[in-house]
């Protein structure tokens, strides 16, 4: 059908006014050389005949030929038609006025139904190239990508669909929109050299070009695999430097010191590690203790930048149900909590311990199940020696800030030297390291301890948190092994074997701070030895808070918090029972002091050994 221009002239009323490249129709048909069935016959290798076949038919436009091939639906109803121009070039093909595209290949959709697979290709001549070999295909429209609500509806029957890529090798849009279909399940990625141009394969292979298709399938891989595995390419690209290091740990800590952090080389390594335990199923909860202005917070928001945002979800308070209503995904995250006394009920205590423990959340509201899912980490700070919730505390690795009189001249003459040479702000890039996280996520994530059972033997169990506590050492030892991974061994199952090196780091991060889970604190060591030396000195049997308070020279109310922790464990016993008199101060049971857990890497290796030549 055509009408007539404002010159008079015939227009064709069913191309549109420019091509898929926008440049014009009339520019492209009067510079293209146009194409007949015979010459797209040879050039792809089909006969004429099956072209005709499958609807492509032959159309005259300004004298040239060019080639109509028609889109149909399920029921071999033409919906659009698209239309090849010449056989090279960027502007082959052009569509029919406000043509509607779908997928090429639907009228062919039963015989895949009934196969049982489906290859998705690229173009229409791959597609029409396997129908000539009797393979079902289907291709997505060249020019647009995958549409979930119009594409996946139609392969929803099929239960193998192989994905075969052409040119490019990357992670495209229509990739990436394939991995979030309802259909990505059931799609394995058809990789061989040979696909990148099927026309020539079929070419120069005929007879085996059936062959080497089949051959494919049972080497294809899950899309999910292929997406991960060419994100790791590029994410590997910017992140090599630290992948292949020996010691990462100790590049971390000379990074962050370069972006102004002062000291705390241990607790910013123990954060680290703990933070990269996310990735396990039992991911290992720290809090951070110390003294008012040490920094504590500052140190967890710097360390948290070497993290990607997806990796942890940060929060200064949180209401009693916040956790329940969160359109946060928790699911291998860290909720971070920049203080302990944020946590403001005993029921989001409780909604903590259950995603730590049971990881997962269910909660009933109004007929319906909100669920929550882990596993989940939980890093929190506070002014305390412990947490509030004593139940809570026992999944919980403490950490301390260092506030020793060091630490407290090196923060300030760092202070001074910023102060010295200016306040102009400073422009920093975690750009590697963020990679790094990303890649480690798509990488080996599960590990091996081939010494655990003589770390077992040697562990002091006279406590039961122990059966808590060395589920976090394992894994603190496992996170230390995985972001070494290229410098590990790793097993046929793809497993990381952890070495001698990842105990050792772990050791002296957490040794002590395990200890001090059932050792009594610094502080409690040093006032109950202050109770002792005034019963001592003034030879009674008991001591008031006030006498106390004089004795150490601090005011009534600082005792007062400071006997709260030696009281509540025992340490220190108030006789007087009588509500509104003076506090009978005494020494409760013995004090438990540097109390060993775990044995020194020394003492392990010489264990190992040991045993070895029993065995000879």
């Amino acid at each position: 059908m055509k009408k007539k221009n404002k010159k008079g002239n015939d227009a064709p009323l069913f191309l549109t006014k420019k091509s898929e490249n926008g440049h014009s129709l009339s520019n492209l048909l009067q510079h293209c050389n146009g194409v007949t069935l015979k010459q797209y016959s040879k050039e792809k290798g089909l006969p004429v005949s099956f072209l005709k076949e499958i609807g492509i038919t032959k159309k005259m436009i300004r004298e040239k030929p060019i080639l109509k091939i028609p889109y149909q639906n399920e029921n071999g109803v033409t919906i659009a038609n698209r239309y090849l121009i010449e056989l090279e070039g960027k502007d082959q093909y052009v569509w029919k006025k406000e043509a509607k595209p779908l997928l090429y290949g639907l009228d062919q959709i039963n015989k895949a139904i009934e196969k049982n697979y489906v290859i998705l290709v690229e173009n229409e001549s791959d597609c029409q190239i396997l129908w000539h070999h009797k393979i079902p295909a289907i291709s997505i429209p060249s020019g647009t990508t995958w549409e979930e609500n119009r594409d996946a509806q139609h392969l929803l029957k099929i239960k193998k669909i192989y994905l075969l890529r052409g040119k490019k090798d990357g992670v495209d849009s229509t990739t990436a929109e394939l991995s979030k279909s309802a259909i990505n399940d059931r799609i394995k990625v058809l990789q061989n050299s040979a696909f990148k141009n099927l026309a020539k394969m079929h070419l120069q292979e005929p007879d085996e070009f059936k062959a080497i298709i089949k051959e494919a399938f049972d080497s294809a891989k899950s899309l999910k695999f292929y997406i991960r595995a060419k994100q790791r390419e590029e994410l590997y690209e910017n992140a090599k430097e630290i992948i292949n290091a020996e010691n990462i740990m100790d590049m971390f800590v000379e990074d962050i010191k370069k972006k102004g952090l002062v000291g705390e080389e241990k607790l910013v390594k123990g954060l680290y590690l703990a933070l990269t335990t996310r990735l396990f199923d039992d991911p290992v909860c720290v809090y951070v203790k110390g003294n008012s202005s040490t920094g504590k917070s500052h140190t967890v928001a710097s360390v948290l930048k070497y993290f990607p945002q997806q990796a942890y979800y940060e929060l200064t308070s949180a209401s009693e149900k916040s956790l329940i209503h969160s359109k946060e995904n928790f699911k291998n995250r860290f909720i971070v909590l920049f203080e302990a006394a944020g946590i403001g009920s005993a029921f989001l205590d409780t909604l903590i311990r259950t995603l730590i423990s049971e990881k997962i959340i269910k909660y009933e509201v109004n007929g319906k199940t909100i669920t929550k899912e882990g596993p989940t980490g939980f890093l929190t700070t506070t002014t305390s020696e412990s947490l509030r919730n004593k139940e809570n505390e026992t999944r919980y690795i403490p950490f301390v800030s260092d506030d020793s009189v060091e630490q407290n001249a090196a923060v300030i003459l760092a202070k001074a030297r910023k102060v010295k040479e200016g306040s102009g702000k400073q422009i920093y890039d975690w750009g590697k390291w963020l990679a790094f996280h990303e890649w480690l996520a798509l990488s080996k994530t599960k590990y091996a301890i081939p010494y655990a059972v003589s770390l077992a033997e040697l562990t002091n169990c006279d406590k039961s948190r122990i059966r808590r506590d060395i589920d976090a050492v394992h894994n603190l030892i496992g996170a230390h092994a995985v972001i070494h991974q290229k410098n590990r061994k790793i097993n046929s199952d793809g497993i990381v074997i952890a070495n001698k090196e990842d105990y050792s780091v772990v050791y002296k991060l957490i040794s002590k701070a395990l200890s001090s889970t059932i050792s009594a604190s610094r502080s409690d060591i040093e006032i109950v030895r202050e109770v002792k030396r005034a019963l001592k000195e003034s030879q009674n049997d008991s001591i008031s808070m006030t006498e106390l308070a004089k004795r150490l020279g601090v005011d009534k109310a600082t005792v007062s918090r400071n006997l709260e922790s030696p009281i509540s464990k025992g340490y220190i016993v108030n006789k007087e029972t009588r509500k509104g008199k003076p506090a009978k101060l005494t020494i409760g049971k013995p004090i438990e002091e540097d109390i060993r857990i775990l044995p020194s890497p020394k003492k392990l290796w010489a264990y190992i050994e040991e045993r070895k030549m029993k065995k000879k």
